[in-house]
């Protein structure tokens, strides 16, 4: 004869005695599980009877349990049929195959690309580096043609100073000529007229 086992439940504020073929530890389990999912549906309102969240919680306590029979079923399903199991398991693995292949030639191609990009950056910076070279070179050039300039530019504007002293002197050396010549040309004039006077007085 089973031994039946008594235990004592609390549920909602109120205390049940149970009797069952199951340990006190599981019937203990149950009254807590009933108690959490009662005690949740009368949080959400307060307003229902106790019979009223007693019937809210069988319907979701029956919607689990329907769940998981199908989940159960599935499973069942799935033992009692190993070799479709099996097949589907292949063919996620075949995809995970492919995959990771898929994955790994992108990999390939993606690291064959880094190296590319670091060789034409080591292109890249010699030719910074060349450049650079090439336009201190320029500067440097252009510095000295500076200076150069500089240079000439000082001896241009001290011969076209000296230039314009030497014209000065011209202008002026040739006032004075013009100033001679003319003082020339009226004592030439008063020669010819003392000679012309100094003839007419002989011949009388």
């Amino acid at each position: 004869m089973t031994v039946k086992n008594k235990c004592v439940v609390r549920i909602l504020g109120h205390d049940y005695t149970l009797v069952s073929d199951d340990s006190r530890e599981f019937v203990q389990r149950v009254g807590n599980l009933v108690d959490d999912k009662m005690s949740e549906t009368y949080e959400k309102n307060k307003k229902l009877s106790t019979s009223m969240v007693a019937v809210l919680t069988a319907l979701n306590l029956g919607d689990d349990l329907l769940k998981l029979q199908a989940k159960n079923g599935d499973l069942l399903e799935r033992l009692d049929n190993p070799s479709g199991e099996l097949g589907r398991m292949k063919d996620q693995m075949e995809d995970l195959h492919q995959n990771l292949r898929d994955k790994t030639e992108a990999f390939t191609n993606l690291e064959s690309d880094y190296e590319k990009l670091m060789q034409n950056t080591v292109s890249y910076e010699h030719g910074i580096l060349e450049l650079r070279t090439q336009v201190n070179a320029v500067s440097s050039e252009l510095q000295d043609k500076d200076q150069a300039l500089t240079a000439v530019t000082g001896e241009r504007n001290a011969l076209e100073s000296a230039l314009t002293q030497e014209q000065k002197k011209n202008e002026d050396l040739t006032a004075r000529l013009q100033a001679l010549e003319k003082a020339l040309e009226e004592s030439q004039s008063e020669l010819n007229e003392f000679i012309e006077t100094f003839d007419t007085g002989q011949v009388k």
